[in-house]
């Protein structure tokens, strides 16, 4: 028998943990516990000779840590991918306007237009016929529970520069759902950076129970560095505003926080802050993403921002915060499922621009690449780039086999990937470095809570 090669060994002292990087299981045994029995199974251990450990064996076994041929291991594989790899569309992105009001420094939209962008609104007959092109898609498609994983989401440039096409979409998606054309409680989502932000919009946002979420980077002087006017002055004060409105007005708002060159070593500090002061109870936070425009010099940034997250886990734990960016690793290592893909862009969804292309991930609408024009004939569940994004996960990708965390790292950025080497099938080590140490501290914190 052998180790199978989805088993992955940690030491600590002398502690051994045993993690199988599909379904999470973890073991831990005493370093001579462990001898004993690896000796065992590996055939150093006569097959007379008393063993004591044969329950624990036997257990490992079962959880697949132990193989009787490296077939097991490929078989496991082949299963998954098949089971990821159904066409299925979850999501739909309308960018309601390309350019913005505000001119950050480290926005990855902007960012790849050869210039910054005029507003170009997307007009109301296309934000229309691309929600009714998404409803009979999905309306396709065979899905247990539809409205858990359906989402429209809201995007730009700012959306709410097309306030007008904006309220007439929600509204009408609300009356799509409610007609049963959409699912019942189909999610909607928009990020905003607060600057045009009233009690009416808030009002608006909360009736339709629209998810919103305000880019806030921290208090003033770290805000304003990065996100804003093209005159150089800060948005902060309106951000805050816009936050403060729509908590009022009760709308399930959070907060988006870019990780910039600046913050990163700040952010547990950030943190606290955001909870104090705005009590946040729900956010995520965002890492940079590379573009034509901006590149990280920081060399360090990546190793930097995987321990301030796992800091910052480590507060909203103690604080009752929702933290999305480490919530998608805890709940597929807890779960004990395998978090294939990390973004919607891997093969689940569309966008929509406001020059009627469609394509598969808003980074690349300003060159076009992965953008076609939307034709009666297209159907993202048959269409050659769909299917290549779709099969663009960790376990299609040879250099991830061996990885210790590619059942909770969903595969990363695949523009980030091709941004800094050259295809989006290449690693995003940014990601790499986040899953690694995550995985990493998630097996220890688990041990230290059962000691």
């Amino acid at each position: 028998m052998y180790l199978s090669k989805l088993a992955h060994v940690f030491v600590r002292g002398k502690t051994i943990c045993l993690y199988h990087a599909l379904n999470h299981e973890v073991r831990f045994f005493d370093e001579n516990v462990w001898m004993k029995i690896k000796m065992k199974f590996e055939g150093y251990v006569s097959s007379t000779e008393p063993f004591k450990f044969q329950n624990e064996l036997n257990d490992l076994i079962r959880a697949g840590f132990v193989v009787r041929n490296h077939d097991s291991d490929k078989q496991t594989l082949l299963s998954l991918r098949k089971e990821f790899a159904i066409p299925k569309i979850n999501v739909l992105y309308l960018l309601l306007a390309e350019g913005c009001n505000i001119d950050c420094s480290y926005c990855f939209f902007a960012g790849n237009f050869s210039r910054r962008p005029e507003i170009n609104p997307m007009s109301w007959e296309l934000a229309k016929k691309a929600i009714d092109f998404y409803a009979e898609v999905i309306n396709r498609q065979e899905d247990e529970a539809p409205e858990k994983n359906k989402l429209i989401n809201f995007y730009g440039g700012e959306p709410m520069l097309n306030r007008k096409v904006f309220e007439r979409s929600v509204s009408y998606i609300s009356n799509l759902s409610n007609k049963g054309v959409l699912p019942k409680g189909i999610r909607m989502s928009v990020n905003t950076n607060g600057t045009i932000m009233d009690r009416s919009l808030a009002e608006f946002i909360s009736r339709h129970s629209v998810e919103i979420g305000v880019s806030i980077d921290g208090p003033k002087d770290i805000h304003d560095q990065c996100r804003k006017y093209a005159n150089g002055q800060g948005t902060f004060h309106q951000a805050v505003a816009a936050y403060q409105i729509l908590k009022e007005a009760g709308a399930n708002v959070g907060v988006s926080c870019t990780i910039s060159e600046n913050t990163v070593g700040h952010l547990p500090d950030i943190f606290e802050w955001l909870i104090d002061e705005l009590e946040v109870t729900g956010m995520g936070f965002n890492p940079l993403i590379e573009c034509r425009r901006f590149q990280v010099s920081d060399k360090d940034y990546s190793n930097r921002v995987a321990h301030d997250l796992i800091k910052c886990y480590q507060i909203a734990r103690e604080r009752g915060v929702y933290e999305d960016r480490m919530m998608r690793k805890v709940k597929a290592f807890v779960g004990g499922y395998f978090y294939e893909r990390d973004c919607s862009a891997i093969g689940r969804q569309m966008v929509f621009g406001p020059n009627g292309t469609v394509g598969i991930c808003p980074t690349y609408y300003a060159s076009g690449k992965y953008f076609v024009d939307f034709t009666p004939d297209f159907d993202p569940l048959v269409h050659p780039i769909w299917i290549e994004w779709l099969e663009r996960i960790p376990i299609n990708m040879p250099q991830c086999f061996d990885c210790e965390a590619i059942g909770i790292c969903g595969g990363g950025c695949p523009f980030n990937a091709h941004t800094r080497h050259g295809d989006i099938w290449q690693v995003d080590d940014f990601f790499c470095a986040h899953s690694k140490a995550t995985l990493n501290w998630l097996i220890w914190d688990l041990f230290d809570r059962m000691e």
